[in-house]
């Protein structure tokens, strides 16, 4: 075969004689693939046409045909053919590359948590989406209660051929968009339903950004277990590292200032964060919210618990913007606390 698509091979053919008119079905096997060409020849005649009926591997979906020159015998007895086809043959556009790199996704939001995902093989397909936790508020309450939510979804998702995808489920809304072997977009939670009084509850997160790749970042080096140590107000910190890399049960004594009128009295507060925080690839964790609910009442105007191991110790500061709160029957405003601290894993 010559021309832009040349190849060398065999050649194999099944005759077939009808109406006065002989019929050749050709196998060409070459290097590249193999064509099948229906030759359609008068009986008697020098010339004949040609028509491509498949191909595969690099002529699959091949069109095309012409005239051939040589004669074709219509008696059976003939063993020995030769015929020269002319003509074109057209291969249609190579299929578009996948919209996404097949693999394990793995990344962190805005909040910085953890999102992770599955995009399937055939890299237009999305499943096994999941976040570790999101941060929801509650209303009507006020200040809003706060919900620790763990997302997952386990339907597939399909992925358009320019990267973008969507998902609407269980209160969830995510968008996103692959580009080579990374993905980024946003999430957010929204539900509304009445509680056993009646009263309609609508917990939302509102957007929060995420980013994510494949191959995913590897885990952090850091030891689960019990972790625990002193702060620089000499109170006591403590925490849970579970299997899954989250800090659990935080807890610390934090001394604050306060004021009453021209005292300056100070209030102790034992605050325990309810939710979990995750431990980042880069072995830090962080959680940071606005108007966090105290406990007995009380609130603060933000709230920020940061950390970074260094196994087999860790360390970090807990921060309180503006706390208010009851104690001993007396409402304290309070000034900004910051109380640095440092753990070690317990034994």
């Amino acid at each position: 075969m010559r021309g832009a698509n040349a190849d060398s091979g065999t050649a194999s053919a099944r005759r077939t004689v009808a109406a006065n008119r002989v019929q050749l079905r050709e196998k060409l096997v070459g290097t590249r693939g193999t064509i099948t060409v229906r030759v359609t020849q008068a009986c008697g005649a020098t010339t004949s046409t040609w028509k491509v009926l498949a191909g595969t591997r690099a002529y699959q979906g091949a069109v095309g045909g012409g005239r051939g020159k040589g004669k074709v015998a219509c008696d059976s007895g003939a063993r020995s053919i030769r015929t020269v086809l002319t003509g074109s043959v057209s291969f249609p556009p190579p299929p578009p590359p996948a919209p996404a790199q097949p693999g394990r996704y793995g990344g962190t939001t805005s909040p910085s948590d953890i999102v992770a995902f599955d995009v399937l093989a055939d890299g237009h397909t999305l499943t096994n989406w999941r976040v570790r936790q999101v941060i929801a508020r509650c209303g009507p309450d006020e200040p809003p209660t706060v919900k620790f939510l763990a997302g997952s979804i386990g339907g597939m998702y399909p992925i358009a051929a320019d990267g973008t995808f969507s998902i609407a489920e269980s209160g969830y809304s995510v968008a996103g968009k692959f580009t080579g072997s990374s993905a980024s977009g946003t999430l957010s939670y929204e539900t509304s339903e009445p509680d056993p009084f009646g009263t309609v509850r609508t917990c939302r997160s509102g957007p929060i950004t995420w980013v994510a790749r494949t191959p995913a970042p590897s885990p952090p080096a850091v030891e689960p277990g019990r972790y625990c140590g002193p702060t620089t107000q000499n109170g006591r910190v403590c925490f849970d590292v579970s299997d899954a890399l989250r800090v659990a049960n935080f807890e610390i004594e934090v001394t604050l200032t306060c004021f009453v009128g021209n005292s300056r009295p100070t209030v102790p507060l034992r605050f325990i964060y309810r939710g979990t925080i995750a431990v980042r690839p880069d072995s830090r964790f962080l959680v940071s919210l606005s108007r966090f609910p105290l406990e007995a009442g009380g609130q603060a105007e933000s709230l920020s618990i940061t950390g970074t191991f260094t196994p087999p110790r860790a360390t970090g500061t807990f921060v309180l913007h503006s706390p208010q709160l009851p104690y001993e029957g007396t409402w304290y405003r309070c000034f900004r606390a910051s109380a640095p601290w440092t753990v070690s894993r317990q034994a």
